[in-house]
C-alpha cells in the first residue's frame, strides 16, 4: 500500500527532527566547550597584556593561564572552604532551565570521559519480564555474592540523561552477556538515552586486543 502525501511528509519531518536533535546533542557540548576555552584564552590574554610588561609577554601565555586556572579550580573545588561556593554557583545555574540542560549535558559527558568505565563491569542485557520481551542494558558487577543464593548476580543499571543508576540482584537466566560491546560504548549509549549509536567490536581479534589492554 502506497503512503499518502501527508504520511510521507510526516515521516520525513519526524526523521528530520530526530536527526536534528541527535546532531544538536553531539555538537552542542563540543561547541560550547570550545567556545568557553577560546573565550577564556582571549580574556586572559587581554588581562595579561594589561598586567605583564611587554618584555615578559610571550605567545601562548593566555593558554597557560587558562590551564593553571582550571587546575586551581579543580584543586579548590575539593577543599572544605570552597566547596559551598562552587555548590552555590552550581545551584544557581541549575535553576535556569536552558543553562541547566547545557550544564548537565556537558557535565555528564566529562563524567563519562573522566571515569574508568571498564571498572563498571561486563556489559549485559537484563530481561525485565518473564517472557523476555523487554530488556535493559547494564553491567555485571558481581557474578557471585557471598551470603546470597548462587543463582543471583549483581547488575548495575545506569540511568539515561544522568550518570547515576541502581543496583539489582537478578537471576542468572535473565542476564545475557554482550561480548562484542565495549563498556565505554555501552555507557555512552545508555546515558544518551539511545541517541548516541552503540558501537560494537567488528572482529574477534579487536575484542581480544581490547581485553589484553585491560589486563
Amino acid at each position: 500500500m502506497l503512503k499518502t502525501p501527508n504520511k510521507h511528509w510526516k515521516d520525513f519531518w519526524d526523521k528530520a527532527r530526530t536527526y536534528f536533535v541527535r546532531g544538536l546533542i553531539v555538537i552542542a557540548p563540543i561547541t560550547i566547550t570550545i567556545f568557553i576555552v577560546v573565550s577564556l584564552i582571549e580574556f586572559f590574554d587581554n588581562l595579561m597584556t594589561g598586567i605583564i610588561p611587554p618584555e615578559y609577554r610571550f605567545p601562548g601565555i593566555g593558554l597557560i593561564t587558562v590551564l593553571v586556572v582550571i587546575y586551581l579550580v579543580g584543586y579548590l573545588s575539593g577543599t572544605l572552604v570552597f566547596q559551598p561556593i562552587f555548590k552555590l554557583i552550581q545551584n544557581a545555574i541549575l535553576r535556569i532551565r536552558p543553562l541547566r540542560l547545557i550544564y548537565t549535558t556537558i557535565q555528564d559527558l566529562f563524567n563519562i570521559l573522566n571515569r574508568d568505565v571498564n571498572k563498571l563491569g561486563k556489559p549485559v542485557m537484563v530481561a525485565m519480564d518473564s517472557e523476555k520481551q523487554i530488556w535493559k542494558l547494564g553491567f555485571l558487577t558481581r557474578d557471585k555474592i557471598e551470603g546470597l543464593p548462587d543463582d543471583l548476580v549483581a547488575v548495575y543499571l545506569p540511568h539515561s540523561y544522568n550518570f547515576s543508576g541502581n543496583l539489582f540482584l537478578v537471576h542468572r537466566d535473565r542476564v545475557k552477556p554482550l561480548e562484542q560491546v565495549p563498556p565505554a560504548e555501552q555507557i555512552k549509549f545508555i546515558v544518551s538515552g539511545g541517541i548516541m549509536p552503540l558501537k560494537v567490536y567488528s572482529q574477534t581479534n579487536e575484542l581480544n586486543s581490547q581485553r589484553n589492554d585491560q589486563t
